[in-house]
């Protein structure tokens, strides 16, 4: 059960971590980030930048009315 929890365990699920670059801040949703924003995503076997290109914001725009 401990190692279910484990972030490594985690990541070689398929999940990934999402970090603004370069402040490091985690990206928990669409509503974080903007365009052109660069990002480091964190898997289970390294890292990689991204630069955020097209997105849908409808859920941020609901959460704001």
């Amino acid at each position: 059960r401990l190692q279910a929890s484990n972030p490594k365990s985690i990541l070689s699920r398929g999940y990934s971590v999402v970090q603004k670059h370069p402040s490091k801040e985690t990206v928990s949703s669409v509503c974080d980030v903007r365009q052109e924003e660069e990002l480091q995503i964190t898997v289970s076997d390294g890292s990689f930048p991204a630069v955020v290109g097209h997105m849908s914001r409808s859920s941020c725009l609901k959460k704001n009315e």
